[in-house]
């Protein structure tokens, strides 16, 4: 009797990994500048095992991919741009081609942007414009957020906000920190998880709220 129990077990631990396997999975793209707080965000929302340091998988110069089976999400995290017009014109060229590439199967597509922008920065440049649009007109869900908003005042966040909403008019905006300002208070951070739920459809988003309870 044991015996069949077992083997019924093993029976079953074997489907729930085949179905595991055959759950779609959301692609997550990070753009933003170098130091904007990409790598922080994902392991503030997904747990540090997620994109732990030495999982990742280069998959262009300045993008690496984080694809754990056991994960619900694919993320691609982007080393973010340096300064100077000829290091920022290269990023862009190689964000568009390997996010719009013709060779791109269905699996591959993008399905959030989550642009971050450092709040202490207290500014944006055309290059992030140029990328945000680029997504928008491929009618991807994007969004941006503003990380390290504890570092700056209300004002200061309100002055940002509005900088961008002149630019790009209704894009959805998340003022986060990675710092817990008490009683699990990130500030912006379940809104913007809501917003990422709400812009996937039903398959994806189980995937999407599993690694979050995982993580």
């Amino acid at each position: 009797m044991n015996r069949n129990i077992e083997i019924f077990k093993e029976k079953m631990e074997k489907e729930y990994k085949k179905i595991e396997e055959d759950v779609k999975r959301p692609n997550i793209i990070l753009l933003g500048s170098t130091g904007s707080g990409k790598s922080s965000l994902i392991n503030l929302i997904f747990g540090a095992e997620v994109a732990k340091a030495g999982t990742g998988k280069p998959v262009t110069k300045h993008i690496e991919k984080f694809d754990n089976p056991e994960n619900g999400v694919v993320l691609y995290d982007s080393a973010g741009y340096e300064t100077g017009s000829e290091q920022q014109a290269q990023f862009y060229n190689e964000v568009v081609d390997f996010a719009f590439g013709e060779e791109k199967t269905a699996e591959e597509k993008m399905h959030l942007v989550w642009y971050c922008i450092d709040s202490g920065s207290l500014r944006v440049i055309d290059l992030d414009f140029k990328l945000i649009r680029s997504f928008i007109d491929k009618n991807i869900p994007t969004c941006v957020v503003l990380t390290k908003a504890d570092q700056v005042s209300v004002s200061e966040s309100e002055e940002l906000e509005k900088a961008i909403l002149n630019e790009i008019k209704d894009i959805n905006i998340f003022s986060v920190t990675n710092k817990n300002l008490g009683e699990g208070d990130y500030l912006d951070l379940h809104a913007l998880i809501e917003w990422s739920a709400d812009n996937l459809d039903e398959g994806l988003k189980e995937s999407f709220i599993r690694t979050q309870l995982r993580g």
